[in-house]
């Protein structure tokens, strides 16, 4: 993950945690596209190349999908810019510290956003997986990388961005909920 201000305000304290935790979940984009195609391929009892070399593929490469993690981050932490930069009294509130909390809102929220993308937009399945099966110097790859760049570029956090109905789950949840 690349730390970098993405917009006015951006919490350097949550780019932190979620550059800790970017090599252990930055798979999750994979696995789950992996998981999708090959249960489409079952259900329609199909094969196709791509289905034949993710079957025993993990992610090795991970700078393929950088970009779309990164985005996803920045969105997360726009949708919780107020509260990522207010003091919380950990332990007062809540048993849970502010960085336990907020790695926890975090990953559920990674995990919800990529459940949603692929089912609102099942395109960026198979692309996500060319892009990682098939990467640089492949033009194939290189091909499918550069679509899910540009794509991904609709959901970077700006003050007119919309919000899906989903995503107030994550903005609302208290400090004295937790």
């Amino acid at each position: 993950m690349i730390i970098s201000e993405r917009f006015k305000g951006d919490s350097l304290y949550m780019q932190d945690i979620q550059h800790d935790l970017y090599m252990r979940h930055i798979s999750t984009i994979f696995d789950k596209a992996k998981t999708c195609y090959l249960d489409a391929l079952r259900v329609t009892d199909m094969e196709t190349q791509l289905g034949l070399d993710i079957k025993e593929k993990t992610l090795h490469d991970h700078r393929t999908l950088q970009h779309m993690h990164d985005v996803i981050a920045a969105r997360f932490r726009f949708l919780n810019r107020e509260r990522l930069n207010q003091y919380a009294f950990s332990g007062v509130f809540s048993e849970l510290s502010d960085e336990d909390f907020f790695t926890r809102l975090w990953l559920s929220y990674y995990e919800r956003f990529l459940d949603w993308l692929y089912e609102k937009y099942p395109y960026f399945v198979s692309k996500v997986l060319i892009a990682s099966t098939y990467p640089n110097p492949n033009t194939i790859g290189m091909d499918a990388e550069d679509f899910v760049y540009e794509k991904m570029k609709r959901f970077l956090p700006n003050e007119n961005m919309d919000v899906e109905e989903w995503e107030f789950a994550f903005i609302t949840s208290s400090f004295a909920s937790r």
